[in-house]
């Protein structure tokens, strides 16, 4: 017997039931779940095809976790749209607070994929905000980038930046509170 995150037993099966009955009715989260256990076989047979229309269907109604898989699959290949399409589905995901999100999109803004080249500092930021949340990869990267000299001038424009941020964050609070 395997346990659940809670104690339960877990049933895949029954969940994916579950998850299909709530994503027919229009349920983002279900429908997510649903087509990342299509996507696995997880407690169904494997189905690419209809996992990622379950994934994008929660996507297109915004719902984060779905728009991270969907910049996955299309950073893949497993969608259409390539790296143009995931870095604007990781876009999504990261503005609504997604850490893997914001380091994917950190990467494709430093690397230049699928988005206008020269935006490395906006990239640096977004993988300062995943690697506050805790983001591995960020901050790894993060770690290694700071061993070049050169990445030094990009590093004081994103404290910048995010200082910044930060004053703006404070005056609208203040503001908010004076209301």
């Amino acid at each position: 017997m395997q346990l659940g995150s809670s104690g339960y037993p877990r049933d895949p099966p029954k969940a994916a039931a579950l998850f299909s009955q709530a994503a027919e009715h229009g349920s983002a989260s279900a429908q997510s779940k649903l087509g990342r256990m299509l996507l696995a076989g997880e407690g169904v047979p494997q189905d690419a095809a209809r996992g990622l229309h379950w994934v994008q269907r929660a996507a297109d109604q915004g719902y984060a976790p779905a728009e991270y898989t969907m910049g996955v699959a299309c950073q893949n290949g497993d969608a259409e749209g390539g790296l143009e399409a995931a870095a604007s589905w990781f876009e999504k995901a990261a503005e609504a607070g997604i850490a893997a999100a914001q380091y994917e999109l950190g990467v494709a803004l430093i690397n230049g994929d699928g988005v206008a080249p020269g935006q490395v500092v906006e990239g640096a930021v977004w993988l300062h905000r995943a690697a506050a949340q805790g983001q591995r990869a960020a901050i790894s990267d993060l770690e290694s980038l700071a061993q070049d000299p050169a990445w030094a001038e990009v590093d004081r424009a994103v404290q910048l930046l995010r200082s910044q941020e930060q004053e703006q964050m404070d005056l609208e609070m203040m503001v908010k509170d004076e209301l």
